[in-house]
């Protein structure tokens, strides 16, 4: 940030935080949205199909879905739970493909933040005007939500925003983020892992503050 002026996106299969961006996925049982699936399903094989074999008109079409298509939401209905158990697994890997997110606080003076993420008060903080036009175009700034258990998803909603949730053992972090596709981001290899950056001004930076063990070369660098 202050050398280069660029800002690290990660993805969240890479934070401390195990449970991050991997949710509670409830089984997908909704008849509704099971439907509406059978329907995305019917017409993504159709399509698949070379065209001599697609059906011509619309009886065909109802012909050829009661043929190859009946029971499928009866069958998903009975492997609800295990797919369920699948995307949980799954979801935060195949988010972290596609998005990172950068972390902030709005605390500057909570000791286990200093503790955890600036090397033990060895490191120091960076303020910033939220306002400035460089911050700004990082994206769109959400404050994480604190609940008293995990966060759930539940396939026939949608995501309702579980990205920003985490349980309340995290308050303490009064954090707030930002999501950020990583196919717009600059990525350079350290240590052979990718990392992602985008571009921060230094004109975003309102303060600097110091650890109480910040050694004389790191302020001097600063």
């Amino acid at each position: 940030i202050l050398t280069t002026e660029r800002i690290a996106i990660t993805p969240p299969e890479r934070f401390n935080d195990l449970l991050d961006a991997r949710p509670q996925v409830l089984p997908p049982v909704s008849r509704t949205y099971l439907r509406q699936r059978e329907k995305e399903a019917q017409r993504a094989f159709i399509h698949s199909l070379a065209p001599e074999q697609r059906p011509k008109t619309k009886k065909e079409r109802k012909r050829f879905i009661r043929q190859y298509a009946s029971g499928a939401v009866g069958y998903i209905r009975g492997q609800a739970g295990e797919l369920a158990s699948k995307w949980e697994r799954e979801l935060q890997g195949v988010i972290s493909q596609h998005f990172g997110v950068v972390c902030f606080s709005e605390a500057k003076d909570e000791q286990l933040m200093w503790a955890h993420y600036a090397e033990e008060h060895r490191g120091f903080v960076i303020e910033f005007d939220t306002g400035n036009p460089s911050f700004q175009e990082l994206g769109l700034l959400r404050q994480v939500e604190y609940l008293p258990s995990r966060p759930v998803y539940d396939p026939a909603k949608g995501a309702m925003g579980f990205w920003r949730q985490k349980t309340n053992c995290w308050a303490y972090e009064r954090e707030w983020r930002i999501v950020r596709e990583l196919c717009h981001c600059d990525q350079v290899k350290v240590n052979g892992s990718t990392i992602y950056l985008s571009p921060l001004s230094r004109s975003s930076i309102n303060a600097i503050y110091f650890g109480v063990r910040a050694s004389t070369e790191t302020e001097q660098q600063v």
